[in-house]
């Protein structure tokens, strides 16, 4: 599992899922990215893991694949028959961000040899902001959501080279700033760039799937989605960022959200024996800030 990763393709009754394939032996590792993101993400990642085969997917809307409904439920039905068109005997699901939801979901309606979800909570949901009424929460809660579609209509997707080379450059430098070397920051950021024609690029996803996407998430808890999980699930928390907790306008909101996040997780590890639940001193992009630390949980989760 060393070197470039081959390029794949599957063909699911006419959406195409793009993927990199970074070979290695064994049951399948499936690697789930998060929102925004692509399979490149796991770059930091999957060479660490061999001699476990590991191949990582663009969501639908997202890098190489199909640009086609752009929902959460379509990726996890879409995860689920890529999981059966490469691995039929059995596969491991790990995801961050969106990727961990996708799994979560996936797991409470089929049996995985195990599923991974790193850091993977969704948008918020009024039960799970701690100490705040229904109402008060259900408020806030619709604030931060349009503020997030007010964010990403702010930013322009599409441009000519010279666009992108700024746009990869700046997404590069944040990765960098991650503890991810520059190279290979700039591999990542450049997946999330296509060529739709008259020299025209776009951001891949655009904001219009990014839009459609959160809003198939809005109100989601995954609540009665650990309730109904039988395999083997490994919960990685991760800190949330330190910007993020001291918004001015969302702050309160955001902590209250992660004590939700924590008091949640607690009482599901208590009652499901089949659920771990560990917390890793990072940021939210676990797998740029420590990737040996995120690769030896996972070998050791495929192992166990």
């Amino acid at each position: 599992m060393t070197g470039t990763p081959r390029e794949v393709r599957i063909d699911l009754s006419g959406s195409d899922i793009a993927g990199l394939d970074f070979g290695g032996q064994g049951p399948l590792v499936l690697l789930l990215h998060g929102g925004g993101r692509t399979a490149a993400d796991w770059l930091p990642v999957a060479h660490l893991l061999a001699p476990h085969r590991a191949v990582a997917i663009d969501f639908r809307g997202h890098g190489l694949s199909s640009a086609t409904e752009v929902t959460v439920e379509r990726c996890v039905s879409d995860v689920t028959a890529v999981a059966r068109e490469l691995a039929p005997d059995g596969v491991f699901l790990v995801g961050h961000s969106l990727g961990g939801i996708v799994a979560t979901m996936a797991a409470a309606t089929n049996e995985w040899l195990g599923v991974m979800n790193v850091d993977g909570f969704g948008v918020g949901h009024p039960s799970l902001i701690d100490g705040y009424d229904v109402e008060r929460a259900e408020t806030e809660l619709a604030r931060l959501f349009e503020k997030s579609l007010a964010s990403m209509r702010e930013h322009a997707d599409t441009g000519g080279e010279e666009w992108m080379k700024v746009e990869v450059e700046r997404d590069a430098a944040m990765i960098a700033r991650l503890g991810v070397e520059k190279s290979l920051a700039d591999r990542i950021a450049r997946r999330c760039f296509r060529p739709v024609g008259y020299g025209r690029i776009r951001r891949s996803p655009s904001n219009e799937a990014l839009a459609s996407m959160l809003r198939s998430l809005q109100g989601l808890d995954l609540g009665s989605y650990y309730e109904r999980i039988t395999s083997p699930l490994c919960i990685v928390r991760a800190h949330l960022d330190a910007q993020m907790l001291d918004d001015p306008d969302f702050g309160d909101l955001l902590k209250a959200y992660s004590r939700g996040i924590v008091k949640q997780l607690s009482a599901i590890e208590r009652d499901h024996p089949n659920i771990e639940v560990e917390q890793v001193e990072t940021g939210h992009m676990v797998h740029f800030e420590a990737p040996d630390y995120l690769a030896g949980r996972i070998k050791a989760f495929v192992t166990s």
